[in-house]
């Protein structure tokens, strides 16, 4: 058990959502591609993207 403190700097950005995904039939796997970037083309966050499911 361990802690890791990091410096976080929270910015306004506009941003582009582009969301693509495959046509899955019964029982087959749903694949979403995600991309967020910003006005000036460059991916939020080095790419990376955390998805939470709400139930």
């Amino acid at each position: 058990m361990g802690t890791i403190t990091q410096t976080i700097n929270i910015q306004k950005r506009n941003t582009t959502i582009q969301i693509e995904t495959n046509t899955p039939k019964t029982l087959e796997n749903l694949i979403v591609n995600v991309t967020i970037t910003q006005d000036d083309k460059t991916p939020v966050n080095g790419r990376f993207v955390i998805f939470k499911s709400v139930e």
